[in-house]
C-alpha cells in the first residue's frame, strides 16, 4: 500500500461511510500510516459543501476532526 492525498469524493465517501468497500480500504490504510492526507482544496470543498446545506454544526465538527488528517 502506498501513501496517496484523498480527493473530496472519497474523503466524503470515508466520512459518510457510503461505500463498504473504500470504508474497508479506509481502514487498513489507518492502520498503516495512522492519518489521511488531504489537500487544502480538499478541506475548503467539503466545507463549502455543509455551508451550502446550512450544516454549520456539521462544519465545525468536520473542522475538528480533519486536525487529525
Amino acid at each position: 500500500m502506498r501513501q496517496a492525498v484523498l480527493d473530496t469524493d472519497i474523503l466524503s465517501y470515508i466520512i459518510d461511510q457510503r461505500h463498504p468497500e473504500v470504508s474497508a480500504h479506509a481502514q487498513q490504510y489507518i492502520c498503516v500510516f495512522r492519518y489521511f492526507s488531504v489537500s487544502a482544496i480538499t478541506i475548503a470543498e467539503v466545507v463549502e459543501g455543509l455551508a451550502r446545506n446550512h450544516d454549520y454544526p456539521g462544519i465545525e465538527s468536520f473542522l475538528k476532526r480533519a486536525e487529525g488528517f
